[in-house]
């Protein structure tokens, strides 16, 4: 494995992992819509899904035209 093979793979898993908490906290702010503490931490991992999402695509990208 090739050392981008590890950093897509250590990207696509910390790509999971804020998808999971993600879903942990939807489901929080089902229980509590009105928590704006809640909804400000779901926007900002909402960011953060889309910039790592990037990362993976662009360094798939890279790894197929090697």
């Amino acid at each position: 494995m090739t050392r981008d093979d590890r950093k897509l793979a250590e990207l696509e898993k910390g790509l999971n992992q804020l998808r999971d908490d993600l879903n942990d906290l939807s489901k929080a702010l089902n229980v509590n819509p009105r928590n704006t503490s809640l909804v400000i931490r779901r926007v900002n991992l909402m960011g953060r899904i889309v910039a790592r999402q990037s990362s993976v695509e662009q360094l798939r990208g890279t790894l197929r035209h090697a």
